[in-house]
């Protein structure tokens, strides 16, 4: 993957994910430090900024997480 966009709720939080799933920290961007806990809407909302940098070909992976009980994820070819 180019990019993980996760549903971010702290650092803790993320950085939880990154750990667990072994992700490169690089590839995941964050919104959070200037927009607080939007919830689910992180993932557009980072997408969003990020489609600057993202090229054609590009793989992107949304991580959606509720709450621990649920995921949802896809992967985008932008």
């Amino acid at each position: 993957m180019d990019r993980y966009i996760t549903h971010q709720v702290s650092s803790v939080h993320t950085s939880a994910i990154v750990r667990a799933a072994k992700l490169d920290r690089g590839r995941v961007p964050v919104t959070y430090p200037h927009l607080g806990n939007v919830g689910p809407a992180s993932i557009p909302i980072t997408l969003v900024d990020e489609q600057k940098t993202l090229r054609r070909g590009d793989r992107v992976l949304l991580m959606g997480v509720g709450s621990g009980l649920n995921t949802g994820m896809l992967e985008l070819a932008w």
